[in-house]
């Protein structure tokens, strides 16, 4: 069972209120769903470079991606397929800071949220492969069980969140 499905199952017994995750999903008809902001998957490296890569490159870069029930690997996968991409990745690797690490160390070209590991693009720690394309943006939302919603700590949380 998935890390999503397992926070699922918590919220539906009362263990958290909240559940985050990345669209597209599956969400049970029990829950609302708060939009938060976008996400973008880009590519990293630990090298700077110039030259931009087009879409048949990524059947030839030794990939650092999350498994295959991951969101932002379903969200990879079907832009692969949408474009008739057959990748090869180098390494399956089941955690987002891991494959920072990885492609920060020169192992390989992660698949990351730019919005998560900006702080390191910032102080030049990884770079954005530059791309002829764009993988399709992504939605993070909360998850909240229909009979929480009127909770007041709740809705001033989300409030924040917005």
């Amino acid at each position: 069972m998935s890390k999503f499905f397992k926070q699922i199952k918590r919220a539906q017994i009362g263990l958290v209120d909240i559940v985050f995750t990345h669209l597209p999903n599956s969400i049970p008809d029990n829950f609302d769903t708060i939009k938060i902001k976008k996400l973008h998957d880009i590519l990293v490296t630990n090298i700077e470079t110039n030259e931009r890569i087009n879409k048949k490159d990524l059947e030839t870069l030794p990939l650092i991606l999350l498994p295959f029930n991951a969101s932002n690997r379903k969200n990879f996968n079907k832009f692969c397929n949408t474009n008739n991409i057959i990748i090869h990745p180098l390494m399956e690797i089941g955690n987002d800071l891991i494959i920072e690490d990885c492609a920060q160390n020169g192992l390989g070209v992660g698949l990351v949220v730019k919005e998560y590991v900006q702080n390191k693009l910032d102080n030049k720690e990884l770079f954005e492969l530059k791309t002829t394309f764009n993988i399709e943006e992504k939605d993070l939302v909360c998850l909240i069980e229909h009979t929480r919603l009127n909770n007041i700590i709740i809705k001033n949380f989300i409030k924040l969140l917005k």
